[in-house]
Order: C-alpha cells, then structure tokens, then sequence
C-alpha cells in the first residue's frame, strides 16, 4: 500500500549532501508523496528546484516558520535593522553586544514581499501548500555566530506573520502546515478568528506533529471540520499520552509524517508512526494506510473527514 508523508524537510540534507547524491537518494524512496517543508524566504527556491526534479512525487511547501518570522517586518516603510530588531526584542542603545547581534540577524524583508515571494512559488505550483508556517512559544533565536541566543519573538508578532500566510492560502485555496508548540490557547484561538473568513473552511489545516493534549485535539477538531492532525515518532513518540493522542483524533482527518530530514529515513520513520497509529486505533497495518491515503487526498482538497 502507498504510504505519504505529510511533513518532511528533506531540502535540510543539501547542507551536508551534493545535489546529484540527494536527488539519486530521494528518486529511491519509495513513498507515493512526500511533502516538503520550507522553513524561511531563502529555502524557497530550493523546494522548487526539488519538485521541479522529483515531479509528481513531492508536494512542495512554501511559507516561513515561527523560528523565522524575526526577519519579517509587519510594518510599511524603511527596514532599518537595529530599529526592527530594537522594536521586536529591545532596544540596544548602549548595549554593544546587542547592537552586533542585530547587525548579525537577517536583513528584516517586509511581510507584503515575503507574501509575494511566496505566492508566486504557489502560482508555479498548483498542488502546492503553504508551510511550515505557525507558532511557538518555546524557541529561541539563532545566533548567526553560533548557538541561541535569549532572545524570543513576540507571541503578536508571530500571530501577525501567520494570519497574513493563512490569509494568502485562503486567497489561494492551499492546504496549509501550522507548528503549534507551547501555543495550544492561542492557536485554538486563531482558527476561530481565522473560522470568521469565508474561505478558511475550504481548506485543509494540519497541525503537524502536533503536541496538544487529547482533550485539545478533540476540541479543535470538534471545532474545525476542516482540521486534520499529523504525528511523528521523531516528535510524538516520546510522550506518554502518544496513544491517547492518536485515539482523540477523528480517524478521517489523521495524516502520518516523518517531520525528518534524511532521505533514506523517510520511508521507515514514516511506516512506523502508520504501525504506532494501527496498534493504537486496533486496526490492521493495511487498513490504516488505506485510511490515511484516503485521509491524504481528502485533505489536499480541503474536505471535511
């Protein structure tokens, strides 16, 4: 039975791999799709060049995660770097080494071109999603010297950067991927604002490799017809409540994913969290990946479970 992986990063391994090994290793992996998270402006181009190379098989994502949206400017005007990063983090007036840190950060690109970037990769590519894009509660910038720094970016400010990316999937009827970490109040509370905008219910939004407890799953999806849930064993594994997790979910609207970077780790990690979820739900391995493909081309087009 073919079997999809709703959440991957597989660009992530061009950083230590040749591009021609990648692609040979990524033409091997025997999965029906597999869809292809990026992460920030930059990477964009490069989830193209690997849909453009793999065709069918890859669903490409586009869209800036929560760890990012530190470089995107809410507001209209001059992006000047110490006055962004001041205004986001504090000022560093008399503060040298924040003052350098700020000049190291990336040059801030103002949300209307990022929302445009990010549209035309869409436009290129009409079976495309908009992710990883969502919220966060939990990280810390990168240091661009190295390590992380203290500094987290404003849960308003994450918000801000996430409506206007659901707002360009609504306009562009494109399944989204949302990271919830630490944010169950307020992402519960975004989908019901995001509910008030006709369009949002037709299409598909998957929290990914999602964290909340089985009472909040059970809610949103009560909620949100057009919420589906994905897990990974990379992620969701190591917690306690895994099977509980997987048992609150409506079945109908249950993705698996890998949430992995490594070619050759695609394909097992994500036939495991299948198994995790048969031996949870009491099914048989082959009816459950007949759901989840079923689940998987639902979701595509926004339907309800």
């Amino acid at each position: 039975m073919p079997l999809v992986d709703a959440h991957c990063h597989a660009t992530e391994a061009l950083r230590d791999m040749p591009w021609d090994a990648w692609i040979a290793e990524m033409r091997s992996v025997p999965l029906e799709r597999l869809c292809i998270m990026s992460t920030d402006l930059d990477d964009q181009q490069l989830v193209a060049r690997a849909a453009q190379a793999l065709g069918a098989k890859v669903v490409p994502c586009f869209g800036v995660h929560p760890w990012h949206v530190h470089a995107i400017s809410l507001h209209a005007g001059t992006l000047d770097v110490l006055e962004h990063y001041s205004a986001l983090f504090g000022s560093c007036t008399e503060d040298p080494a924040r003052e350098a840190l700020y000049r190291a950060l990336p040059a801030p690109v103002g949300v209307q071109d990022a929302l445009a970037q990010t549209a035309s990769f869409l436009r290129a590519f009409p079976g495309a999603w908009v992710g990883e894009v969502g919220l966060d509660r939990s990280f810390r910038v990168r240091d661009p010297n190295g390590g992380l720094t203290k500094l987290q970016t404003p849960i308003a400010h994450q918000l801000g950067v996430l409506e206007a990316q659901v707002r360009l999937a609504i306009t562009m009827q494109r399944a989204v991927s949302m990271h919830s970490v630490r944010c169950t109040g307020h992402t519960n509370a975004f989908l019901d604002a995001m509910q008030r905008i006709e369009g949002f219910s037709g299409i598909g939004v998957d929290l990914h490799s999602c964290t909340h407890s089985p009472a909040s799953i059970a809610l949103v999806q009560r909620a949100h017809a057009n919420v589906y849930i994905s897990f990974s064993r990379a992620i969701n594994a190591r917690s306690p409540t895994f099977a509980d997790q997987v048992r609150a979910c409506d079945p109908s609207r249950l993705l698996s994913e890998s949430d992995l970077h490594e070619p050759l780790t695609l394909l097992p990690m994500t036939r495991e969290v299948v198994h995790d979820f048969a031996h949870a739900l009491g099914r048989a391995p082959d009816a459950m990946e007949a759901l989840l493909l079923a689940n998987f081309a639902r979701f595509c087009k926004g339907e309800a479970g």
